[in-house]
């Protein structure tokens, strides 16, 4: 008997997704079928680091990020993470300190 792993139950994919990073999560499963874009759509809380230029894929995915981890010395657009809780800046410039300084963070 053969088992294939979209053939799992939703909650034992969600189990999974936890152990990896949302940004692997989407460059691997994004667009492989609806039921698994479906899933990657349904997840909130998000817990993200931004280490290189992807910050297309953060701006998809800001309104669900919860707490966010920032080491890159491009700037990032604030207004698009209403739900941010958490924030921790590796190497802040200071133009991004400029960037906070005026953002209206919840």
């Amino acid at each position: 008997m053969s088992k294939q792993f979209e053939h799992l139950a939703n909650e034992i994919l969600i189990t999974i997704f936890d152990y990896v990073s949302v940004q692997d999560l989407y460059r691997s499963f994004w667009g492989l079928n609806q039921r698994l874009n479906d899933l990657l759509q349904s997840l909130n809380k998000l817990s993200v680091k931004i280490e290189n230029n992807d910050l297309s894929l953060i701006e998809t995915l800001a309104d669900r990020i919860i707490r966010l981890e920032v080491d890159i010395p491009d700037g990032v657009n604030w207004s698009l993470f209403p739900n941010l809780r958490s924030l921790t800046l590796k190497r802040i410039t200071f133009p991004q300190s400029n960037e906070l300084a005026l953002a209206h963070l919840p």
